[in-house]
């Protein structure tokens, strides 16, 4: 219960951010305040107020005015926080006791509350007086018993605020003083002191700077009397790369103590600045167009904290002095220019100058000024065209009077210059004037003209000769398919021909002057304008050959040609040139260079190609001669297997003799369905194997196969499937895929003699072309067999997929595994490709095509019925031996069997009258094929079931579409057939 009521007594203290947790925190017992939850309420409600405001605020309490203050207070007292808090005010600001003393005394004598606005006060901070400027205000607080026990205090700093109303007044002061004094060296003296008692400098001092930005030249300083006076020049890398660097680009530079900044603390630079007495400085450098002109700094000889604010007022001032000065110099200038345009005017021959001067609406206009040879120009003395201006215009031609006075209005209202050519007369002949001129708008709003006007008919002459000479030389030259050019003496192009445009399918005018340089291959502009280059500077005959832009946009091969002409006196007058398209040339040189440099190495490239291209079709044919041979014995063997097979399954199914003669049997049995087994390999090898391709996902095909190849690699074959639901399609047979990939398996087990890893993954892929041997571009499912066996070498990789070829050892395997699944994805569309090295395991990799169709969930199959129905059978095989068993199976399914042993006979029978309910024909006979006669027989008796049997699946000639069986088979293979057939037959 203690603790609860001590927790509820400080409740006042729950907020207050870092504050309120300082204030918790503070020994107050060890003071006169006492502890917390001691305190009077008075005092509790007054902090509580104060740590929950966002505005700095303070509590001074008790007689000795112990502080207590927010979060927003403590930047107040800076570097005093958090030592002030709880400490007596008196010790707290004792550099400002004289000020805030009496204050807080007023407040605690009178009960009235105080305030007031940038109130200085001479603050400590970092170990140095500064003059700092606040708002506050202090309100006193009353005890329970109605007694002033201590003050509450807000406020805030407005030093910045002073400062910078302080600054602005000042710069404007400046400038006003600056405005009214016309030499430079009182405008930069005046800025100097006043700048310099302002900031309470010891020295200022404006120069400029050498071209180079390096030497800075002082005329005069401005000095407090402490220190001397540094007038004459100065190297600036003397004070340090650093210093120079940020001088060059116009950073302003504050330097409060030269041997604690970073930049000029190395001895070099420290003695630098001390040779001048300078301990902190402030530099503003002013960069124009683009280099460093002037500068202008305010040095201490004592450390000194410049402010951000300080650096910007030097800036300022250095801005003002510059322009001042620049305008002093420019008025000086203006009146010797105007000096001299009076000397010059007076003896200008062929031409006058004058000056206009006109009120800012127009109303009013006179000459000020009109050079002495006016009379001889126009005929009309300088006195009276000074007294009466229409005088001059009067001798203008009057047809080009109206042209005049509009191009002079458009000049005034854009304040631009002109340049206008008309006709005037003198003493009765006509003859050719050019006036040029420039308007400029005084202060007061007056425009002022200075003008020349000059008697320009001779030149007219001569234009008119030129511009016919021109006119031919334009006629020849856009008459040649050259693309031709000609440029000024200074290299700037004014003149193309027709062609050239053409050619390049720019706009006209478009590649005057330099624009014509955007016309180059950029790899060729720098080394064709070096070339022109010298030859402007030298006048040797300009030749280079470079890619120019064609207007196709494409860049193309010419050579450019050009002479300069020059005139009587040897001066280069103009170039005229030409540029002829070489690019087909150059192309073919190009082309040739690369024939011979590549001859040898494409012909060691064919030989190569050539002998990989014969031993792949060593390899291909000796694999096709393979297929043939195992192909057609696959068939033999068939038929062979077929009677066996049939005849040993009717035996065992009879149950014919005692159990020794069963047991021989179906040990007969076991052998012959091994044969069949090894003959389905002979023909999947020889890519004959009878398939129903359809759509098959990979992913649950093969983890419904997972347990069988878990079980039959063994448990020291660790097992890992990678095969991704989102996978497409297959196309592939899934029972003859099963049994490839159980094939594989096997295969990787055989290779793992002491154990080791099988893993089985798929990834989606699509193979460019050549990019993987015998596999087409398209897009595959690359299904991978690894094993981290024995491996193989080159040699035995290369043989692995013969068949009977085997590593195993006698006894251990057929050599037709990887045969089976050669053919198989061969057969699909797909190929086989093998990866391994000897002792690095082996990856066998299947490319099997991706299907068109989805997946078809196949439907539950309905029970088959042990036998088919009975009937007429009409039976064809040309082997006595096969056609015996099939019949003797037939019969015993309750059918009546009619043989005959080629596909003419079974037509005659038919033809004959004979009457079959079914139709089953071996497919590959002499003469006509079982295929051809279930054609023939279906387009005389339509709806005639029928049945084709064979030994393999020709790619020509068995119809996809008729039920088949395949050989060899027993009895109960075929039952299932026809009851197939009853089924799909209506």
């Amino acid at each position: 219960m203690t603790e609860t009521r001590s927790a509820a007594a400080l409740s006042f203290l729950a907020d207050g951010g870092e504050l309120g947790a300082l204030i918790r925190a503070h020994d107050w017992q060890a003071t006169s305040l006492g502890p917390p939850d001691a305190w009077p309420q008075s005092l509790r409600s007054a902090l509580s107020i104060c740590l929950n405001s966002s505005f700095p605020t303070a509590i001074y309490w008790g007689p000795e005015l112990r502080l207590l203050y927010n979060q927003a207070w403590a930047p107040i007292p800076a570097e005093r926080h958090p030592w002030a808090l709880g400490r007596p005010a008196r010790e707290v600001w004792a550099d400002i006791w004289d000020v805030v003393g009496p204050q807080f005394e007023q407040v605690l004598a009178t009960g009235s509350g105080f305030s007031t606005y940038d109130q200085m006060l001479p603050m400590i901070r970092g170990g140095r007086v500064h003059e700092t400027w606040w708002n506050y205000s202090f309100t006193p607080i009353r005890g329970e018993e109605g007694q002033v026990v201590g003050i509450f205090n807000q406020g805030n700093e407005t030093t910045e605020s002073v400062l910078s109303r302080r600054r602005d007044r000042f710069l404007l002061e400046l400038s006003d003083r600056l405005r009214d004094l016309s030499s430079p060296r009182d405008i930069i003296g005046h800025a100097q002191s006043e700048l310099g008692a302002f900031l309470g400098a010891n020295r200022v001092g404006y120069g400029e700077v050498d071209d180079e930005a390096r030497f800075f030249t002082t005329e005069r300083n401005w000095t407090d009397g402490t220190v001397p006076s540094r007038e004459g020049t100065h190297d600036l890398a003397a004070f340090g790369p650093d210093i120079h660097r940020a001088l060059r680009e116009g950073e302003p530079l504050l330097i409060a103590n030269v041997r604690e900044d970073p930049r000029t603390n190395a001895p070099d630079f420290i003695a630098a600045f001390e040779a001048i007495d300078t301990c902190a400085a402030i530099t503003s450098s002013l960069v124009k167009q683009g280099r460093m002109r002037a500068a202008l700094y305010v040095h201490a000889s004592t450390p000194r904290d410049w402010s951000e604010a300080d650096a910007r007022l030097v800036t300022d001032v250095a801005e003002r002095t510059w322009a001042t000065v620049e305008r002093a110099r420019a008025e000086a200038s203006l009146r010797e220019s105007e000096a001299q345009l009076r000397a010059i005017g007076d003896n200008l021959p062929g031409g006058m100058v004058y000056r206009i001067v006109m009120s800012g609406d127009g109303s009013d206009r006179r000459f000020s000024y009109v050079s002495r040879n006016c009379e001889q120009l126009t005929g009309v003395p300088a006195d009276e065209v000074l007294r009466d201006p229409m005088l001059l215009y009067a001798v203008i031609a009057p047809e080009h009077r109206e042209a005049l006075a509009e191009a002079e209005a458009a000049a005034i209202a854009a304040m631009t210059p002109f340049n206008h050519e008309c006709a005037f007369t003198r003493l009765g002949e006509q003859r050719w004037c050019r006036i040029i001129s420039a308007p400029r708008r005084a202060s007061d709003g007056t425009v002022a003209w200075d003008g020349l006007f000059i008697d320009i008919t001779e030149a007219k002459a001569v234009e008119v000769q030129l511009r016919e000479s021109e006119g031919k030389y334009h006629a020849i030259a856009n008459s040649v398919d050259q693309l031709i050019w000609s440029t000024r003496s200074d290299g700037y192009h004014d003149y193309y021909n027709h062609r050239w445009y053409q050619y390049t399918g720019m706009p006209e005018g478009s590649t005057d002057g330099e624009e014509w340089n955007g016309m180059f291959h950029p790899d060729d502009q720098e080394r064709a304008w070096a070339v022109w280059r010298h030859s402007l500077a030298t006048g040797e005959p300009y030749e280079i050959e470079y890619r120019l832009r064609h207007r196709s946009g494409q860049y193309r091969w010419v050579i450019g040609r050009a002479q300069c002409v020059r005139d009587e006196d040897g001066r280069i007058s103009r170039w005229f040139g030409t540029c002829t398209d070489i690019h087909d040339l150059k192309t073919a040189q190009q082309e040739l260079r690369q024939l011979n440099d590549t001859l040898e190495e494409r012909v060691a490239a064919a030989v190569e190609e050539r002998a990989r291209v014969e031993e792949a079709l060593r390899q291909s044919q000796k694999l096709e001669s393979m297929g043939q041979l195992t192909g057609g014995v696959a068939h033999d063997f068939n038929n062979l297997l077929t009677p066996i097979i049939g005849s040993l399954d009717m035996l065992q199914r009879r149950r014919v003799g005692d159990a020794r003669a069963q047991r021989l049997i179906d040990g007969a049995l076991q052998s012959a369905e091994r044969a069949k087994t090894l003959v389905q390999r002979l023909l999947a090898f020889a890519r004959r194997q009878p398939l129903q391709p359809s759509a098959v996902a990979l992913a649950p095909l093969v983890e419904g196969m997972a347990e069988l190849i878990g079980s039959t690699s063994g448990p020291r074959i660790r097992l890992a499937v990678d095969v991704p639901d989102t996978l497409p399609s297959v196309l592939a047979d899934p029972n003859q895929l099963e049994m490839a990939i159980l094939n594989l398996a096997v295969n990787a087990r055989d290779a793992m003699p002491d154990g080791g890893r099988l893993t089985i993954a798929a990834a989606a892929a699509e193979p460019g072309q050549g990019e993987v041997p015998g596999v087409d571009p398209g897009a595959y499912v690359l299904l991978t067999v690894s094993d981290t066996g024995t491996g193989m070498d080159e040699a035995t990789a290369a043989r692995a997929i013969e068949p009977f070829f085997s590593t195993k050892g006698i006894g251990r395997g057929t050599g037709l595994g990887l045969s089976m699944v050669h053919g198989l994805v061969a057969q699909l569309g797909g190929a086989l490709t093998i990866k391994s090295k000897p002792g690095l395991g082996t990856s066998v990799q299947l490319w099997l095509p991706v299907a068109r169709e989805d997946v078809k969930v196949a439907a539950r199959p309905e029970t088959r019925p042990a036998t088919a129905a009975a009937g007429r059978v009409l039976l064809v095989d040309d082997e006595a031996l096969v056609r015996e068993s099939t019949a003797s199976m037939l019969e015993d399914l309750g059918f009546e069997v009619h043989s005959t042993g080629s596909a003419e006979e079974a037509l005659a029978a038919l033809r004959s009258g004979f009457d079959a309910d079914l139709l089953i024909t071996d497919h590959l006979m002499p003469g006509m094929s079982g295929t051809d006669l279930v054609r023939i027989v279906r387009a005389e008796r339509p709806g005639t079931a029928a049945l084709v049997i064979s030994g393999y699946a020709e790619d020509d000639g068995l119809a996809p579409e008729f039920p088949r069986l395949t050989k060899p088979f027993r009895e109960a293979d075929l039952a299932a057939s026809l009851a197939d057939l009853r089924t799909a037959t209506p």
